[in-house]
């Protein structure tokens, strides 16, 4: 049994061996999860300083057009002088050739030509100048049309790629708040864990002198054999109740013995037998403790598995496509956060309390039979 106990130490030192270095893993993921939210937070503040700048050129060029508009508007009200504006300086520079070019042909028409011949020609030249005038008008405008079309398509994405690194933001910072949740209960598991290690090493070397204690005081021919030993544990596990009768009783029980000396020789071998089967019952919880255990332990590891294989998608995902449809990331959101954790440690919870129970009650009942 001794050997047994210490190849179960063993055993659950190498566990824990294994568990700090799925926590040591899970650390260096929380800190590589929180280098990403800071890239990404870092990100988002250069996108919003983007938009506005992207806000302020929009705003320029619709004050830049909105005046192009005023002064074709002029031009339209005044058709024969035209009108000197405050935005005289914004014109194109064909338009200022055309004005010197109108005024030199003014001149030379006063200084060689009739009152008739100067009117005509006066108008015709005031014609030409304002259709020209109109012509770069109109191509600047389109120009500004076109321009501020794609500062607006510009603007709207860099609006959609704030949108969507505040949701991932967002939806890592959840991820980190439930790693943190997650780390607080491997801890407590932990120092549950930790209890019931040393509730068992209480408990084992506690049944182990009372059993050398009963085994000293007790003749060998009241005790058990160890054939009938191996022959009687799964019958004391499956049912206690059910005992077999040592052959020592059975020789008692043919000979004609008083009263009094049978009723100490029952009392001596019932005792002998309780002790047997809360050994044996001893031995059948570490069992099923340890059959539990390494059912959960592999529920974990292939959450773990789930788990790591959820973040390669992501960042194959993110290598892909720079710029995720929202449903992609609702999906891969629902795929990562899986509701398996919380019923996984629930059940591991469970399962130690219920160890736990069954300890205590263990060890109280050799103490309650002692007592009988």
């Amino acid at each position: 049994e001794i050997e047994y106990l210490t190849k179960q130490v063993d055993l659950l030192r190498q566990v824990n061996d294994q568990h700090a270095k799925v926590y040591e893993q899970l650390d260096v993921s929380a800190r590589e999860l929180e280098q990403n939210n800071q890239k990404l937070i870092v990100d988002n503040r250069i996108a919003q300083q983007k938009t506005q700048g992207l806000t302020e050129t929009v705003e320029l060029l619709q004050t830049q057009v909105d005046e192009l508009q005023h002064q074709v508007e002029e031009l339209k009200l005044s058709p024969v002088q035209p009108r000197a504006s405050p935005h005289r300086e914004n014109w194109s520079p064909r338009g200022s050739q055309s004005a010197s070019c109108l005024q030199e042909l003014q001149n030379t028409l006063r200084s060689g030509c009739g009152p008739d011949e100067l009117s005509y020609d006066l108008e015709s030249s005031i014609a030409l100048w304002k259709e020209e005038e109109q012509v770069s008008l109109r191509q600047s405008l389109r120009a500004l049309q076109t321009q501020f079309a794609a500062e607006r398509a510009q603007r709207e994405e860099a609006e959609q790629e704030a949108e969507l690194l505040a949701a991932e933001n967002a939806a890592l910072e959840q991820q980190l708040a439930r790693m943190e949740r997650y780390q607080s209960r491997v801890s407590e598991l932990e120092d549950e864990a930790e209890e019931l290690r040393q509730l068992w090493k209480l408990e084992s070397s506690s049944r182990s002198s009372r059993l050398n204690i009963i085994h000293g005081l007790l003749p060998h021919s009241l005790l058990l054999n160890p054939e009938e030993e191996n022959e009687g544990a799964p019958a004391a596990v499956k049912s206690p109740a059910i005992l077999k009768r040592c052959a020592s009783e059975r020789l008692m029980k043919a000979t004609p013995v008083p009263d009094s000396l049978d009723r100490i020789y029952d009392h001596e071998c019932s005792c002998v037998r309780r002790a047997e089967v809360v050994k044996y019952r001893g031995i059948s919880l570490l069992n099923e403790v340890d059959a539990q255990y390494s059912a959960l332990q592999v529920k974990y590891d292939e959450l773990l598995q789930r788990c790591q294989l959820g973040k390669e998608e992501e960042q194959t995902s993110g290598i892909s496509t720079a710029h995720p449809a929202p449903a992609d990331v609702e999906d891969r959101r629902d795929d990562f956060h899986q509701p398996e954790y919380k019923e996984l440690f629930r059940e591991i919870f469970s399962r130690l309390r219920k160890t736990k129970e069954e300890l205590i009650e263990n060890r109280e009942r050799p103490s309650g039979d002692q007592t009988n």
